[in-house]
């Protein structure tokens, strides 16, 4: 049978099993422990003060009859009265005590070194780090190789492309571009270079790349260095002025790229290729001086609260906006996308600016249309006014005060 030896039960309550476990409080100098007597203290105490140290061993055995003289010591070095250093990190006879307090300045052995204070970090000054909304990126292949686009790592996401043979370039866009150029059917033949133009930070939605498609096509129009397969200029999309200032920000530096690299916007200056919509042929009239009449029959359409817009009727295909007129803040939804697209682009040109009142926009200098439904559709942003809205000034009025078609 066995026989359990363990001594849990009467080390618990033995009263020679106890240890400091924290601070010991000291009253009167006296420190209150179950191991500490007064004589116990001042006897430890002797025995240091005769060399200024002592090792573990040497008090312990001085200590005849004592129930736990290594205890004591301890206690004494708790309550902060003796101080403690060990031998290889461990408690054994060979630990010196010595009293608390400041080196005695006629002990021989060099104090115990002290580690070193932690560096204090340097106070960081107070910054935002932002990233640029659009980060476009170009692809460059060969024409022959436009089939395979569509596997391409990266271009599996919105974007804008240019297909140039030796005369001509088209410009397309799709929600997957890579696909779109491998699978479309362009009106354009013996590609053989194709352009991409992404976003490597995902951030070009499908309507950006609409608005960019319309930007890029614009650009390269203004250029004049290659005839545009497309049929029609593209729509854009509806796009607040601040993402539209972005847009062109970063297709400025793609079209220098495109210059540097001698594929597009060679002819000209650095400066003509980031003019924005101040360069789109076709859309602004010749200035004219102060004072200058227009040319051509001047008609008006009233709309909205007071505002008033001015046309020069130059032909059937030519409507010049005139500066001075009004032009309505928001489209209607109903409107298309190309009249919220030029309220951005051309307020973020100086084409157009808010008014003292900022009821309406005005317009800076003589803008052209193809129409006139297309000139109504502008200023006023919706569809309900068009060919018949615009009405002849009459004669007789017209020196009265009104919009300053100068």
């Amino acid at each position: 049978m066995a026989v359990s030896s363990s001594t849990r039960a009467s080390a618990l309550g033995n009263p020679q099993s106890a240890f400091p476990t924290g601070p010991v409080p000291v009253p009167n100098g006296v420190v209150q422990h179950v191991l500490v007597t007064a004589g116990a203290q001042v006897h430890v105490l002797s025995i240091v003060d005769e060399t200024g140290s002592a090792e573990i061993g040497d008090i312990a055995a001085e200590m005849v009859g004592h129930p736990d003289p290594c205890g004591t010591i301890i206690a004494l070095v708790e309550a902060g009265i003796l101080n403690l250093e060990l031998k290889d990190d461990i408690l054994d006879a060979r630990a010196i005590v010595r009293r608390a307090g400041p080196p005695d300045p006629f002990d021989p052995r060099p104090p115990a070194p002290v580690a070193p204070a932690l560096p204090v970090p340097a106070p960081q000054p107070d910054v935002e780090i932002i990233d640029p909304t659009f980060r476009l990126t170009m692809v460059f292949a060969n024409g022959k190789d436009r089939r395979k686009l569509g596997r391409v790592a990266g271009l599996d996401r919105p974007g804008v492309y240019i297909l140039m043979n030796a005369d001509e370039a088209y410009v397309g866009m799709g929600s997957d571009v890579g696909s779109r150029i491998a699978g479309g059917q362009q009106p354009i033949s013996n590609v053989e270079r194709v352009v991409v133009v992404t976003d490597a930070s995902g951030a070009l939605t499908v309507a950006d790349a609409m608005a960019l498609e319309r930007m890029v096509h614009a650009r390269i129009e203004a250029a004049g260095e290659r005839e545009l397969a497309n049929s029609l200029t593209p729509g854009g999309a509806p796009i607040a002025p601040e993402r539209y200032a972005c847009l062109d920000a970063a297709l400025g530096a793609i079209c220098l790229e495109l210059r540097h690299r001698e594929v597009l916007f060679v002819a000209g200056t650095g400066r003509s290729v980031l003019a924005g919509p101040r360069a789109e042929t076709g859309r602004l009239a010749p200035a004219r001086l102060r004072g200058e009449p227009p040319v051509g029959d001047v008609m008006e359409l009233t709309f909205g609260p007071g505002l008033v817009a001015l046309v020069a009727r130059q032909s059937e295909d030519r409507r010049t906006v005139l500066k001075g007129s009004d032009v309505r803040v928001h489209s209607v939804r109903s409107a298309s996308a190309a009249s919220s697209f030029l309220r951005a682009a051309w307020l973020h040109a100086g084409l157009i600016q808010p008014d003292e009142a900022r009821r309406a926009y005005t317009v800076m200098r003589d803008l052209v249309f193809g129409s006139a439904s297309a000139a109504a559709h502008f200023v006023v942003g919706s569809k309900a006014y068009g060919r018949s809205g615009w009405m002849p000034i009459e004669p007789a009025f017209a020196d009265e005060p009104g919009p300053k078609a100068i």
